[in-house]
């Protein structure tokens, strides 16, 4: 074998603690190489039998480095198209991927079954709009403060609210569309015995 040839071979093994593997050539009576490292700055290891090219730095097979998985007929690109760009991060097609389509408004898609962003300060800043849909619930913690502000109006909605807190303050005016209830009494429909005087129970 020529020193500096780039050949085609098959995956033998994987070693996943070393990210190296052995290539099987069996176009050379199925010689194969010894555990030689993948060219990349990422960790996604190619299957068993997956087909590679390798570049091999000397004479033999003993000296090499994979440099890809180039596709092929086994190994078909998943979607195709003008101005798309995808990154599968399994070897599963679908299970995990980023995606971008010009075609599509210029979205970018993640697509993963669970998402975890760890970092010391997060900012989203959009032009527009931000949507948060869930099929499921929704949930914000933190130890310090929440704070919720708008230039236009605030609203919230559900099936029922409760705020859970040892004092509520209400800077400005509040208007209650029905009754409301203070210490088991109505508001609109409580009775006084005199003018002024206090309240009683509800009518």
């Amino acid at each position: 074998m020529d020193s500096n040839e780039i050949r085609v071979g098959k995956i033998s093994s994987v070693d996943y603690p070393s990210g190296t593997v052995r290539v099987v050539y069996e176009d050379q009576d199925d010689a194969v190489t010894r555990p030689i490292p993948l060219l990349s700055f990422e960790y996604l290891m190619p299957e068993v039998d997956d087909m590679v090219l390798v570049l091999h730095l000397s004479n033999g097979t003993e000296a090499g480095i994979v440099i890809g998985r180039p596709w092929s007929d086994q190994r078909v690109p998943p979607e195709n198209g003008k101005g798309l760009y995808r990154k599968d991060f399994h070897n599963k097609v679908g299970k995990a991927f980023l995606r971008f389509s010009e075609k599509d408004s210029e979205t970018m898609t993640l697509h993963v079954k669970n998402l975890v962003i760890e970092a010391e300060n997060v900012t989203a800043k959009a032009e527009k709009d931000i949507v948060l849909d869930a099929t499921g619930n929704v949930t914000i913690k933190a130890a310090g403060k929440i704070s919720a502000a708008a230039a236009g109006a605030f609203t919230a909605k559900g099936s029922s609210a409760t705020i859970d807190a040892p004092t509520t303050s209400v800077t400005g005016s509040m208007t209650v569309a029905q009754d409301a209830t203070a210490s088991g009494i109505s508001v609109a429909h409580h009775t006084h015995a005199t003018p002024h005087g206090t309240s009683g129970p509800p009518l």
